[in-house]
């Protein structure tokens, strides 16, 4: 049985009974109030936030905690019992407080178990717009255990998925002869067999279309930059005019 109440201070002297209790007892909720007035209450609260919006909230939350149905599942998991190998394997989360609403504060993980080598694999769920999500894509193909966890209140969803070994690109191991010559037609190419090399190699040398292009690159380096080369140009200059200067030329 799970019990909650509110109790409230008269001139800041707290009282030691409740006012306004709660109870829950085999999914069944019930509210106790040990007041009177209780339009006076929506008025103080009026007097003190100038809206009587604040008050009517926690009225209307009440009434949706104690008219909500406890079979409901707090945590509701979305996924599929199957996936194709390579396709996106995406599971999606929702849990819901006792009110029935949408928790966005959830903290969820979800551990994926490979049946058949045991080996385990955690990750965290993803807020989304309305939801918490998770992708698995990378699994190899098999079958898998998972346990979808919210770590505030420990409530688990365990479940079940199989990843088949299914390529597309497998399935088909002869071309289409007649798909590929519409696909050439629409594409203004055309069908070139393993014994047409030599046309295929000729169309393709002579289509105006695959002319050689040549690039040239050009690359400026400022004078300065070649540090060297400015030191043997001061060097034979200086030996220059050593030389001169030596044998009277100057």
């Amino acid at each position: 049985m799970l019990r909650f109440y509110f109790r409230l201070k008269f001139r800041n002297i707290e009282t030691n009974a409740p006012l306004l209790a709660f109870a829950e007892t085999q999914g069944k909720r019930t509210a106790f109030l040990l007041g009177e007035n209780i339009w006076k209450w929506r008025m103080h609260s009026h007097v003190e936030t100038k809206s009587y919006e604040k008050f009517d909230v926690f009225a209307d939350k009440i009434i949706q905690y104690l008219s909500s149905n406890n079979s409901r599942k707090s945590l509701v998991v979305n996924h599929e019992s199957f996936y194709n190998s390579g396709d996106a394997i995406e599971i999606s989360a929702q849990y819901f407080n006792k009110n029935y609403e949408l928790d966005e504060k959830a903290r969820l993980t979800i551990s994926v178990t490979n049946k058949n080598t045991k080996q385990n694999k955690k990750y965290d769920l993803l807020r989304s717009s309305n939801a918490f999500k998770v992708n698995l894509d990378g699994l190899a193909a098999g079958q898998y255990q998972f346990a979808v966890k919210e770590l505030n209140s420990n409530t688990t969803y365990n479940g079940y998925f199989e990843i088949l070994d299914f390529d597309i690109e497998k399935q088909f191991v002869n071309p289409d002869l007649k798909k590929l010559q519409q696909l050439a037609v629409q594409t203004q190419g055309a069908v070139f067999m393993p014994s047409q090399v030599d046309n295929l190699i000729k169309t393709l040398v002579e289509n105006p279309n695959y002319k050689a292009i040549e690039k040239a690159i050009v690359k400026k380096t400022p004078l300065i930059d070649w540090v060297w080369l400015l030191i043997l140009i001061a060097v034979a200059l200086g030996s220059e005019w050593f030389i001169r200067k030596y044998n009277g030329m100057l």
